[in-house]
């Protein structure tokens, strides 16, 4: 009977201590290194070529660029494109399927501000 009380204040102290969820989710990260890639497409035109006869023309022609964000299970990222430079840094992953990067080291200076990618949106890679 006695060691009721001190069961109940453990119980309590030990819910105390749980982190509350945040209002956008609870963060958390990935159980395992997990990689995604976003595409896109676009037109690339080289315009005002000239032909041997002198002729002005112009050409187009499709191209599509892609991003892989390599996510760690340590809270850490990298991110290789198709454009300028690589980028790591640290994420949250949250219960709404959102992602926010904070990006420690990177090509460009200074490193952008924090921002949030939609992983419903990226095609998630296989091992």
């Amino acid at each position: 009977m006695r060691s009721l009380p001190l069961l109940v204040l453990l119980v309590s102290t030990v819910a105390v201590a749980q982190p509350k969820p945040s209002k956008q989710g609870r963060p958390y990260s990935f159980a395992k290194a997990t990689t995604y890639q976003s595409c896109s497409t676009s037109w690339a035109f080289a315009c005002g070529m000239h032909d041997a006869s002198g002729n002005t023309y112009g050409t187009a022609q499709e191209t599509k660029m892609c991003t892989t964000y390599t996510f760690e299970a340590n809270g850490t990222y990298t991110s290789n494109g198709d454009g300028p430079g690589m980028s790591q840094g640290r994420y949250l992953l949250h219960d709404d399927g959102s992602v926010t990067l904070f990006q420690t080291k990177s090509d460009r200076q200074p490193p952008p501000k924090p921002y949030d990618l939609q992983l419903s949106k990226l095609t998630l890679l296989p091992e």
